[in-house]
């Protein structure tokens, strides 16, 4: 199945440059991540919030968090409020 995990963090006065640059630093470590495609979202209302969204491909039959995803949460929680979710796509057989 298509997996497509969501981390999506919300500040509070925090500056937008230090936040790019963790996440520019977050986008580097996970490019190394074999089979992960990451991209990284601003809130175009308010831009010290963002969205990390890591697509992959999973072929157990069980939904869970990806060990990056926790690290990418791990990283991110000690700015702001943190959400994570995981969208699957059933493929069709």
């Amino acid at each position: 199945m298509r997996v497509l995990e969501i981390i999506e963090l919300c500040t509070a006065n925090q500056d937008h440059q230090f936040l790019k640059k963790q996440a520019d630093s977050i986008k580097e470590r996970a490019s190394q991540e074999d089979g992960i495609c990451i991209n990284i979202y601003w809130n175009g209302f308010i831009d010290t919030d963002l969205s990390v969204h890591l697509r992959y491909e999973n072929d157990s039959a069980t939904v869970s968090f990806s060990p990056l995803g926790e690290r990418v949460v791990s990283a991110l929680k000690e700015y702001g409020l943190v959400r994570h979710t995981v969208w699957t796509q059933q493929l069709k057989v």
